[in-house]
């Protein structure tokens, strides 16, 4: 598991004028709908998973448990 901040999580994987802001981000780590952690006040996305990840949540469920 690669924890990398929000910020750079947005950077990475957003064009820039289509990047999320950081509390969207913690929404998304809150939901489970991006893979990550929460420590104190910063959030931290798991980037090996997000790059695994199909974007179809059933499909991912499958694929994790196979």
């Amino acid at each position: 598991m690669r924890l990398i901040r929000a910020e750079t999580f947005a950077q990475r994987y957003f064009a820039p004028e289509d990047q999320p802001d950081k509390r969207t981000v913690r929404t998304w780590v809150e939901n489970g709908t991006v893979p990550g952690r929460i420590v104190g006040v910063m959030t931290y996305v798991d980037a090996e998973a997000w790059e695994k990840s199909t974007g179809n949540a059933i499909a991912d469920r499958i694929l994790k448990a196979a």
